[in-house]
């Protein structure tokens, strides 16, 4: 399907265009109409078939008057709702990153709750499982999959604590950088499915998780199609597993634009860096809490090996001498 690209400012202008063409038709009726009345007689030859062909010529004027302001206040409705939605989704764009910039970057001691001495995240954003905590000094709540898990802090696992801290609030401070440049490029590129089915192919790429593509998917209400748009864009994966990073970020910039690729270049590129940035940090987060609490062995990969049972040492069997 031919992508559509629609700016506003354009189809106002043509607005404006058909109002002025809407006025100019209406005058040039009434302005043969006038010259017909003002014809002379000539005994009812002249005037009568003239004033008959100067009411038609206005009448239809001002029929094809109607209809080109009538277009004219359509595409002034349609600027309109185009950019409704636009508002709509950079507002909620900007607010959730807003939000992950600020409200999740850690406070230090003091606040509404003087005991809490660090906090960040949440743990339920979008309507996803993602991660918290609220350090307390001697205790510290996280949050992880949906449940609160209480640690008491001692000098053993203090270190790996802070480093976990550290690493999710990395993660989320990379996360609102995502969604800005997420922001940024539907904000100059007016076709949000289209980034979507972008990112699908970076996630498909291995470039960016699938998590990210999840979140981003979700707030703006279009969690229904990842598994579609995923799927869609596994051949064109397959296709561009071999290419350079800089060549497949060309690629999806020929996705955007055929004509113009490298347009797109700088935008994609930050689009990437701070999703695999954030993705790194929540990478480093879940190892920290890997080596905190290590999962259980599993009967196909145990941790430890089963330990072979000793065998007896064979003795050597007397010759008899003759």
């Amino acid at each position: 399907m031919t992508r559509i690209r629609v700016n506003t400012e354009d189809l106002k202008n043509k607005a404006k265009d058909f109002d002025s063409a809407a006025e100019a038709f209406k005058r040039a009726g009434d302005d043969i109409l006038a010259a017909a009345m003002a014809m002379p007689s000539y005994d009812g030859q002249l005037s009568g078939p003239a004033r008959k062909m100067g009411y038609e010529f206005q009448k239809q004027a001002r029929e094809l008057s109607a209809a080109l302001a009538s277009d004219a206040e359509s595409l002034r409705e349609t600027a309109q709702a185009f950019e409704e939605v636009d508002n709509r989704t950079v507002n909620a764009i900007e607010a959730s990153s807003v939000m992950l910039s600020s409200a999740f970057i850690p406070g230090g001691p003091g606040g509404e709750d003087s005991e809490i001495i660090r906090q960040g995240g949440s743990p339920t954003w979008l309507g996803l499982d993602f991660l918290a905590y609220k350090d307390y000094g001697n205790v510290v709540y996280i949050w992880r999959n949906g449940e609160m898990i209480t640690i008491t802090i001692t000098d053993e696992n203090r270190e790996l604590i802070n480093k976990y801290e550290d690493y999710l609030d990395e993660f989320y401070k990379n996360l609102a950088d995502f969604f800005n440049a997420f922001n940024y490029l539907d904000q100059q590129y007016g076709n949000t499915l289209k980034l979507l089915s972008v990112l699908a192919l970076l996630v498909g790429l291995g470039i960016l998780t699938a998590k990210l593509f999840v979140a981003i998917a979700s707030f703006l209400g279009a969690g229904t199609i990842v598994a579609n748009l995923l799927e869609e864009t596994a051949d064109k994966a397959l296709d561009m597993a071999g290419l350079s990073p800089l060549d497949i970020i060309k690629e999806c910039g020929k996705i955007l634009d055929p004509v113009n690729p490298e347009k797109w270049v700088p935008e994609l590129n930050n689009l990437i860096t701070s999703g695999q940035e954030a993705s790194q940090a929540l990478n480093n987060a879940n190892d920290i809490w890997n080596t905190l609490f290590p999962p259980p062995p599993t009967p196909e990969s145990p941790y430890d090996p089963v330990p072979t049972p000793p065998t007896k040492t064979p003795t050597p069997t007397p010759t008899p001498t003759p």
